[in-house]
């Protein structure tokens, strides 16, 4: 949810630096998706701006996160991740102590849910 937030957040709800992990190089699950279902033109867009790295102005970043909410890149993301959930939930059902297992459950939700 870090990488999600990462494109869906500002500055000051975050904490730190929007798109810094594409300024560091880091290709993050939300940037996965959107490439996945990009047409060929925005896939080569997203690319091209990728193999800048360290040099991705402020423009850049906007096309990249422009792109990734037209495929909805951050929601593929959240998705994957509330299917971890689940396996989580399935996981945990062979154990006793529903208090464990709900704060562990509980912990999970939060991590998809959170938003700074």
């Amino acid at each position: 949810m870090d990488d999600v937030l990462d494109y869906d957040s500002t500055e000051n709800d975050l904490g730190k630096t929007i798109g810094k992990d594409l300024l560091e190089g880091s290709v993050t699950l939300p940037f996965i998706e959107a490439l996945k279902r990009s047409s060929a033109q925005d896939k080569k867009i997203l690319l091209q701006l990728l193999r800048k790295g360290h040099d991705l102005s402020a423009e850049d970043l906007t096309v990249i996160f422009d792109i990734i909410n037209k495929y909805d890149g951050s929601r593929g993301a959240i998705d994957k991740a509330n299917a971890f959930i689940q396996k989580a939930e399935d996981a945990l059902k062979v154990f006793d102590g529903a208090d464990q297992k709900t704060q562990l459950l509980d912990l999970a939700h939060y991590v998809v849910e959170r938003r700074n």
